[in-house]
């Protein structure tokens, strides 16, 4: 585990209206699909969060890095926009989320990669954002959700 996940899950905890899930597997085909006792590639994901809002009615991806590259962050968006709809499906089937619900990523990384996101995440644009795809990623700076800066219940 990513020894900053655990300050993004304190933020994440700090609203009492959100539940989460960590090392949350998303599996399109399903938890006990398997071939010689694993998963297909690029059809499962283990998402460092999974945030439930009661409040708003919204399931959060979130994903945590601080790698100057962000590429294992894009990789992961890309792969989730290319299977969106069978992505929202498996949330329903496999963790009961109400198909009503909005789903939608969220990516908390350094502030000075905002650039390097912007920039990669425009390569993937024809398949974010639009009407049936994966909405933009909410994105959120590791330098603002330092307990410090935010209020605790």
């Amino acid at each position: 585990m990513d020894y900053y996940e655990g300050v993004v899950r304190e933020f994440l905890d700090a609203d009492r209206s959100v539940f989460l899930n960590e090392r949350c597997l998303i599996n399109l085909d399903g938890v006990d699909y398997r071939i010689n006792g694993k998963w297909p590639g690029g059809r499962h994901w283990y998402c460092d969060a999974v945030a439930v809002n009661l409040k708003t009615k919204t399931v959060q991806l979130c994903e945590v890095t601080y790698s100057k590259t962000l590429g294992s962050l894009i990789k992961r968006l890309t792969d989730w926009a290319n299977n969106w709809e069978e992505l929202r499906a498996a949330l329903v089937r496999d963790n009961h989320v109400h198909p009503s619900w909005a789903v939608e990523p969220r990516a908390f990384f350094p502030r000075e990669l905002r650039d390097v996101f912007d920039k990669k995440l425009s390569k993937i644009s024809g398949i974010v954002g639009g009407q049936g795809q994966m909405p933009v990623p909410k994105v959120d700076y590791l330098e603002d959700i330092v307990p410090w800066k935010y209020k605790h219940y």
